[in-house]
């Protein structure tokens, strides 16, 4: 555990394929779902946001989502969230835990295709 400011850094779980880090406040309750995503996995959607690159998603109910890579935010249910920007004011935020697959549109990106699993 790391005291950042009025922030707990709590590293709940480190595995080789999955990590969990999260930020509480002071006094927040640890309880929360775990299901997540790999690091390795993580990583590829940093990037994405990182360079901006534009995306096809697919999600685990079979949802096809297009836009740019914007960032990773906590859903105010703490789940942490990819923001789609699909036309300039239209953000869609979509749970990284519902992803199967992201392929990049973006020509010459530094990856093409990530599937998750």
């Amino acid at each position: 555990m790391l005291i950042l400011g009025n922030a707990i850094v709590t590293l709940i779980e480190h595995r080789k394929e999955s990590c969990i880090v999260r930020f509480l406040q002071v006094g927040e309750d640890i309880t929360m779902n775990t299901e997540v995503i790999s690091c390795e996995l993580h990583d590829f959607v940093e990037v994405a946001c990182m360079y901006g690159y534009r995306l096809k998603l697919t999600l685990k109910n079979q949802q096809i989502v297009e836009g740019k890579a914007v960032d990773i935010v906590n859903s105010p249910e703490k789940r942490e969230c990819l923001v789609i920007d699909q036309n300039g004011d239209d953000k869609q935020h979509i749970d990284l835990t519902e992803l199967v697959k992201m392929e990049v549109l973006t020509p010459n990106a530094r990856f093409k295709e990530v599937v998750f699993g």
